[in-house]
């Protein structure tokens, strides 16, 4: 078993068991638990809880591609769905068959994020089976000033439409792709339009949407970068 946890998390005091529970008794491949804010110190932090709110559900529950993806090339997102990728357990074999993280996504990458869904995406298209877990619980530090919190929603942009980009770029399922965009796109935005009669975007949402124009290029600069960094084998 493999676990991985976001930088700057606090985990709680059973998460670890919790999520090595859920991944045993359900008999799943890859388990994901549930990110709650540490910090709700300022209006800021509230709209950007607000943007990513979600209804992760307080019950365990498990998703299987085939059954309920119903080729969906985005029915994993958003964390409604996975529960919340910033911590998860993966048997060892699985992410070595799915072939791990991507390196040219993540927050280190020009792309700002995307690694996490684009994981379990593949975990999730190779057949195997997420449980969510929300009783394994991590908390989650929001950044302390106005622009940090812009450059988090605009990450959480770049990361989705960066991941859409190397699928539509590695194929096949193209076409399921171009279909599936629009539904993945109304679910990242929704939380923002939840309960309101007009939606106009303010300063996140308009990062949010910054971020997905720009997560394609991200994507290009990061794979152009990694192919410079390969080095030839000696001969």
């Amino acid at each position: 078993m493999v676990v991985f946890a976001d930088d700057g998390v606090i985990v709680d005091r059973d998460w670890l068991g919790r999520l090595a529970e859920a991944l045993v008794l359900s008999g799943a491949d890859c388990a994901t638990g549930m990110a709650l804010p540490l910090d709700m110190d300022s209006s800021a932090h509230l709209d950007l809880e607000r943007l990513t709110r979600v209804p992760k559900g307080y019950f365990r529950r498990s998703l299987h591609r085939r059954a309920d993806g119903e080729g969906n090339a985005f029915a994993v997102h958003p964390d409604a769905i996975t529960g919340s990728r910033r911590c998860l357990a993966v048997w060892r074999e699985v992410a070595e068959q799915v072939g791990g993280f991507d390196p040219l996504l993540g927050a280190g990458t020009a792309t700002r994020g995307g690694e996490d869904l684009d994981f379990v995406n593949r975990v999730l298209e190779h057949g195997h089976v997420l449980v969510q877990e929300p009783a394994a619980i991590v908390w989650h530090e929001r950044r302390a000033d106005s622009r940090g919190l812009r450059r988090e929603a605009f990450g959480r942009g770049a990361g989705f439409a960066a991941t859409a980009a190397k699928r539509f770029l590695d194929g096949p399922d193209r076409a399921d792709l171009l279909r599936s965009l629009p539904d993945g796109l109304r679910d990242l935005l929704a939380p923002a339009r939840a309960g309101r009669e007009r939606w106009m975007p303010g300063q996140l949402e308009a990062a949010q949407l910054a971020g997905l124009a720009y997560g394609p290029l991200g994507f290009a600069r990061s794979r152009f970068s990694g192919r410079r960094r390969v080095v030839a084998p000696p001969r």
